[in-house]
């Protein structure tokens, strides 16, 4: 990515490094990173997080398997079973964590600050935000 970010004419929007600044900006030091099974166990966020003295989680095994289930055979489909949504809440509430990472753009349809009970960050909207602002900036140029 850096070597993108380094090389392209355009301002490239790299949303692990805003996400990460955000955590910062709200002075989380612990997460909790959730999306489908290879955001949460291949480490998407971790590198980045760390270098921000971000503690990142995932879930265990057992609630990655239950969150995957949920994003594609439910959310996806439209098929959203409210006892799947309450139990991974459930799981998701017993993490020690500051905040909870919303990333997958599925997850906001099912879970927020209000029923989770932790400060979430929505990957989607924060992306949203940051593009408009982007957009909005006269500053913005080719390199």
């Amino acid at each position: 990515m850096d070597l993108i970010e380094k090389n392209s004419p355009l301002t490239v929007v790299n949303l692990i490094k805003i996400v990460a600044d955000e955590c910062q900006r709200r002075g989380f030091s612990k997460v909790l990173v959730l999306g489908i099974k290879v955001t949460m166990q291949d480490g998407l966020y971790n590198e980045v997080l760390s270098s921000k003295n971000i503690t990142p989680m995932i879930p265990t095994a057992d609630v990655c398997d239950k969150i995957e289930h949920l994003i594609r055979n439910e959310i996806i489909p439209s098929q959203i079973n409210l006892t799947t949504v309450e139990d991974i809440q459930q799981d998701i509430q017993k993490y020690d964590c500051d905040a909870v990472i919303l990333g997958c753009t599925e997850l906001p349809v099912v879970y927020n600050e209000n029923n989770l009970g932790k400060p979430v960050v929505d990957t989607t909207r924060l992306l949203a935000h940051y593009a408009l602002k982007l957009a909005c900036d006269d500053n913005v140029s080719l390199k």
